[in-house]
C-alpha cells in the first residue's frame, strides 16, 4: 500500500510490531461447510480535509477462515459491500453469506458512522493563527497542533464503585518534511527522526486514558495532543497518516507486570495481632511469676533459718536422750518438710512454664523477620521515611524477641537447681519420718538427720542468695516483655495497619484501574460489526490533506 514507504522511513518498527500483532489471534471456525470466521480484521479509513475535518469513511475488513470453509457468516452494517478479487456474497446486513472457497475473504465498505476518536489540526504562523490555504507557502516560524478527542466511553468497577472510563485509545501520527525548507523541528510528546535529507516526526497522544487514571494522574504526563514546531520556507506538508487502536491498551495486564494481588496483605494485620496477644499473654505470665518469685524469696528465707535452727537442734539432739521430744518434732518437721516441699516444686513448675513461655518469644523473632521480607519486596511502594520507621520498629522488635529468649534459656537453667533443692527436701523428709517411726535407732537416726539438715542449710543458703536474683531477673523480662508488646502495638498502629492501607486502597485501586483500561481495550473488538462468535480486531487509519503551496 501507499502508507508502508511512510512507516519504513518513520522508523516506528516497536509501534508497527504492536499493530501488526492484533491480526495474528488464533483461528476459531469450524469445520462445516457455512461457517463462522475464526476472527475478523478491521481497518477504518478516515479521510480528513488538513484541519481533520472527516470527508468520508471507509472499512476494509478481512474475514480469516483458517479450516478451509467453503461459506463464511458474516454481520456487517456497512453500505456498498464489495469484495477483494471475484469473491461473492449473498444476503446483507446481519444475514451476510461470503463464497470463501476455503480461503480468507477480503471485502469494503461505507460506512456515515463517526470514529470513536476525533481529530482536530490547528496550525499558527509566527504566533497567529492561520488556515492551511493561509500558511501555504508562507515562511516563517510555524506551529502544527493535532488535538485528539475520545468519545468512547465504558462502565468499569473500581474498588467496588462504579466509574465510567474511555476506551484506551493511542493515536500515532506521521508527518514527513523537507530537510532544506523545514529546520530547528521540535515536538511535544513525540519523537523527529531527521536522516539527512527528509524529517520525520512521530507524535503521539493517549485521548481520554488521564481521565480514566483519575488521581494516579495527578503528576503523570498523559498527553491528548502532540505538537510541531519549525522554522519553515515556503510552506508545504504531505500527507500525513495517522493510526489509532486500543490494542496497544489491550495487552496492559497486572499480573505481567509482575504485580500480585494486595488482597493477602490483611493476613499480615492478622499476624501481627496473634504476635500481639501472644506477647501481652507472655507479659502478664512473668508478670505473675515475678509475684511469686517474690513469696519464693520470702519462703527461701524462713527456710535457711528454720535449716540452721534444725541443724543445731538435731546435733544437740543427738548427744541428749530426750527422745520423746525427739520423736514429736520429728513428725512436725516432716510436715513441715513436706510443705516446703510442695511449694518449692510449684515454683519450679511455674519456673519451666516461664523459661518456655519466654522461649517461645524468642521464637517470635522469626515473625518480624517474615514481617520485615515483607516490607523489603514492598520498598519501592512507599516512601523513605515510612521504610525507615518500619525497618526500625522491626529491628527492635526483632532484638526484644531475642532477649526474651535468652531469659527463657537462662531460667531453664535454673531449674536444674531446683531439682536438687526439692531431693534435698525429700532427703530430708524421709529422715524425719525415719525418726519418728525408729525411736530405737534415734541417736543414730538424729545423727544421719543432722548430716542432711547440714547438706540442706548449705543448700538453702545458696537458694537463698539466688532466689533473689531468680526474682530480679523475672521482674526484668516482665518489664521487657511489656516495653515490647508495647514496641509491637505501635509498629502495628502506625507501621503495619499504614502498610496494608496503602497496600489494599492505593495499590488495590491502581490494579483495578490498570485490569480496567486493558479490559476496556480487549472488548474494542469492531466497527463496522461482528458475528457471534467471531474475534476481533479494528483500527483507524486517518489521512490527512497535503497542503500544497501554489
Amino acid at each position: 500500500m501507499k502508507y508502508c514507504g511512510v512507516l519504513k522511513r518513520m522508523g516506528l518498527a516497536l509501534s508497527a510490531a504492536a499493530l501488526c500483532s492484533l491480526m495474528l489471534a488464533p483461528g476459531l471456525a469450524g469445520a462445516a461447510d457455512v461457517a463462522v470466521p475464526s476472527e475478523k480484521d478491521e481497518t477504518v479509513y478516515v479521510y480528513t480535509n488538513a484541519d481533520g475535518s472527516v470527508k468520508s469513511s471507509e472499512v476494509s475488513s478481512t474475514l480469516k477462515n483458517p479450516d478451509g470453509a467453503l461459506k463464511l457468516s458474516d454481520s456487517t452494517n456497512l453500505a456498498d459491500v464489495k469484495g477483494e478479487g471475484d469473491v461473492s456474497h449473498s444476503g446483507s446486513g446481519s444475514s451476510l453469506t461470503w463464497d470463501a472457497e476455503g480461503k480468507d475473504v477480503t471485502y469494503t465498505g461505507k460506512t456515515s458512522a463517526e470514529a470513536p476518536v476525533a481529530m482536530r489540526v490547528t496550525y499558527t504562523l509566527d504566533g497567529q493563527p492561520v488556515t492551511a490555504d493561509e500558511l501555504a507557502g508562507k515562511s516563517g516560524k510555524v506551529t502544527i497542533r493535532y488535538d485528539f478527542e475520545n468519545h468512547s466511553t465504558q462502565t468499569a468497577a473500581i474498588r467496588g464503585v462504579s466509574q465510567t472510563i474511555y476506551t484506551p485509545f493511542t493515536c500515532v501520527t506521521a508527518l514527513m518534511f523537507d530537510g532544506d525548507d523545514f529546520k530547528n523541528v521540535t515536538v511535544e510528546n513525540g519523537k523527529v527522526i531527521n536522516d539527512g535529507n527528509d524529517i520525520v516526526v512521530a507524535g503521539f497522544a493517549m485521548p481520554g486514558l488521564k481521565q480514566s487514571l483519575g488521581t494516579m494522574a495527578d503528576d503523570a504526563d498523559v498527553p491528548d495532543h502532540f505538537t510541531v514546531t519549525a522554522d519553515v520556507t515556503n510552506f508545504e506538508l504531505k500527507s500525513t497518516m495517522t493510526i489509532v487502536t486500543a490494542g496497544i491498551m489491550s495487552e496492559l495486564d497486572a499480573k505481567s507486570l509482575g504485580v500480585g494481588e494486595f488482597d493477602d496483605a490483611s493476613a499480615l494485620t492478622d499476624a501481627m495481632g496473634q504476635l500481639i496477644d501472644g506477647s501481652d499473654k507472655l507479659t502478664t505470665g512473668l508478670e505473675e511469676l515475678a509475684s511469686s518469685s517474690k513469696q519464693l524469696e520470702a519462703g527461701a528465707s524462713s527456710l535457711l533459718g528454720g535449716a540452721q535452727a534444725l541443724e543445731g537442734g538435731l546435733y544437740a539432739l543427738a548427744s541428749d536422750d530426750a527422745l520423746g521430744k525427739l520423736q514429736t518434732g520429728a513428725a512436725s518437721l516432716a510436715s513441715s518438710i513436706g510443705q516446703i516441699s510442695g511449694k518449692v516444686s510449684e515454683s519450679k513448675t511455674m519456673l519451666a512454664e516461664a523459661a518456655a513461655a519466654l522461649e517461645n518469644a524468642g521464637g517470635s523473632a522469626e515473625e518480624l523477620a517474615d514481617a520485615q521480607a515483607v516490607l523489603e519486596s514492598n520498598k519501592g511502594e512507599i516512601s523513605k521515611d515510612d521504610y525507615a520507621t518500619l525497618s526500625k520498629a522491626l529491628a527492635d522488635g526483632a532484638k526484644s524477641a531475642q532477649t526474651a529468649g535468652a531469659i527463657g534459656g537462662k531460667l531453664k537453667d535454673a531449674g536444674a537447681s531446683f531439682e536438687a533443692l526439692v531431693a534435698g527436701l525429700n532427703s530430708a523428709e524421709q529422715g524425719a519420718s525415719s525418726l519418728e517411726s525408729g525411736a530405737a535407732d534415734a541417736i543414730d537416726a538424729a545423727n544421719e538427720l543432722a548430716a542432711g539438715a547440714q547438706q540442706l542449710v548449705g543448700g538453702a543458703e545458696r537458694r537463698n542468695i539466688a532466689v533473689p536474683q531468680l526474682t530480679q531477673a523475672m521482674q526484668q523480662a516482665a518489664d521487657g516483655s511489656k516495653t515490647l508488646t508495647q514496641g509491637m502495638q505501635t509498629f502495628n498502629d502506625e507501621g503495619v495497619a499504614q502498610l496494608v492501607n496503602t497496600l489494599q486502597n492505593d495499590f488495590g485501586g491502581t490494579l483495578d484501574r490498570m485490569n480496567a483500561l486493558s479490559d476496556a481495550a480487549k472488548s474494542y473488538t469492531n466497527f463496522g460489526g461482528i458475528t457471534e462468535g467471531t474475534t476481533g480486531s479494528v483500527k483507524f487509519v486517518f489521512e490527512t490533506d497535503a497542503i500544497k503551496k501554489q
